[in-house]
């Protein structure tokens, strides 16, 4: 609800538009009877909302109709007509006090690939809930085809909320999590803005208030939040090094994704130091956690102090320790967070020194015999809340990843986004052929 308020202009920018494209052709009615059953067997799916005069009321229903799925065929027509036909799909705002809270089409595209597109209200789902659906649905599909039990439903996103308001009602826990960011943000200095548009942003503000020692920028606009999107693929054969180092050095990929990004935005920043990221911390630890359908996310400011003289393998494992600690204390409200970070920092509000958040979508986790092989995409919804969003999702056709960058087009230009691509690329290259490189070696040599 918080997020919705923040995107009051556009509330759309509030949705996950998420599509798949299938390997195989599909049998579209059966797909439909499959989604029929899903709405079904995930009951965020059947959740709703409701204004009351003191507030929100949540409720889900026994059962939900959602009609005829529509089928958009695009075979034989352009590439345009297609882009534009998923665009005007993912900028649709969704009704949620209406009961709207997603819209699903099968469609074929030009090239002949069957797939899915969805916009599913983030009140509802998150983008981990999003890709379970997904890989639910098509495990649904592929036992409805082949005549085979259905597999296990996923547990129930209701019990999950439940077992979040006991956990938010444990004060003994609330505070030990309180005296975890009063520890993490209480440091000597503030933290320091480091922009994909590189300095631009920072020197605007510090010119526009004649402070010239700013750290932080103005997050949140309402009045320029118009974005894009850019995907970017990264191919199989990076990607399993990737996890061949990893599992050698005992270090998340998560972890190498942000090694990555944070050391371009500090290459493009003046070599700084200081690097602020928005992590979406998914908070499924336990199995229920993990198997449910409905929104469990939380943002969380990242902040990593690396100097030049530290090796790629010990900031490595710095920036996995940190995300580590996050993950435990992560039962916390984002705005208490951010104001928190901002009272310590000493900030005007709604200033802050994080320039882009971060999904990452671990394969391992998601992978399952579905009986096809689908990779994801994102448009992204026109609008963003924040200036570059990063979405790293698994494509299980070639075995890699798909990076998409929903950027504010008033901020960032896409050549920014083409290079911060690029350059995480090559500093995960650099970093797993020779982690004991120093991080200042990679700025000058690798960057």
């Amino acid at each position: 609800m918080i997020l919705y308020a923040v995107c009051f202009r556009h509330t759309q920018a509030a949705n996950i538009p998420i599509s798949v494209y299938l390997e195989k052709e599909i049998d579209v009615n059966v797909m439909r009877k499959a989604l029929a059953i899903e709405v079904q067997r995930n009951d965020c799916l059947r959740s709703k909302m409701a204004l009351r005069f003191f507030g929100v009321k949540q409720c889900f229903l026994p059962e939900k109709d959602i009609g005829e799925i529509p089928f958009d065929d695009f075979l034989g027509k352009s590439e345009e007509e297609f882009a534009s036909y998923v665009k005007e799909q993912s900028f649709r705002r969704l009704a949620v006090f209406k009961g709207i809270t997603f819209r699903i089409c099968i469609f074929r595209a030009p090239d002949g690939r069957y797939g899915l597109h969805g916009s599913f209200s983030h009140i509802f789902q998150d983008a981990y809930a999003v890709a379970l659906f997904y890989r639910d649905l098509l495990s649904v599909y592929s036992a409805l085809k082949n005549g085979t039990e259905l597999p296990p439903a996923l547990d129930r996103f209701e019990d999950t909320l439940k077992a979040d308001l006991a956990l938010y009602k444990n004060k003994a826990h609330m505070k030990r999590v309180v005296s975890f960011y009063d520890k993490y943000f209480n440091t000597p200095k503030s933290s320091l803005y480091s922009g994909v548009d590189q300095m631009r942003d920072l020197n605007r503000v510090r010119s526009r208030w004649h402070a010239p020692n700013f750290r932080g920028v103005p997050v949140f606009h309402v009045f320029r939040d118009r974005a894009e999107t850019v995907g970017c693929p990264l191919e199989r054969e990076l990607t399993d090094a990737m996890a061949e180092f990893c599992k050698k050095n005992r270090v998340s990929m998560q972890a190498l994704f942000q090694m990555g990004l944070r050391t371009h935005l500090s290459k493009v920043n003046e070599n700084a130091e200081d690097v602020t990221m928005l992590l979406a911390v998914a908070r499924r630890c336990t199995k229920a956690d993990l198997n449910s359908g409905g929104t469990r996310a939380l943002a969380h400011m990242m902040r990593t102090v690396f100097t030049p003289e530290m090796t790629f393998l010990e900031a490595l494992k710095a920036t996995d320790k940190c995300n580590l600690s996050l993950y435990k204390h992560a039962d916390y409200q984002f705005l208490r967070e951010f104001f928190k970070q901002g009272w310590y920092d000493k900030r005007i509000p709604w200033f802050t020194a994080m320039s882009t958040a971060l999904t990452f979508f671990p394969m391992e986790m998601l992978d399952a015999d579905v009986g096809m092989k689908y990779e994801y995409f994102s448009m992204g919804t026109g609008f963003m809340h924040v200036t570059n969003y990063t979405m790293i999702a698994p494509n299980f056709i070639t075995g890699g990843y798909n990076c998409f960058y929903v950027h504010q087009t008033n901020v960032i230009k896409k050549e920014d986004v083409l290079l911060l691509h690029e350059n995480m690329a090559k500093v995960i290259k650099a970093g797993i052929e020779r982690p004991e490189l120093t991080i200042g070696e990679i700025l000058s040599e690798v960057l």
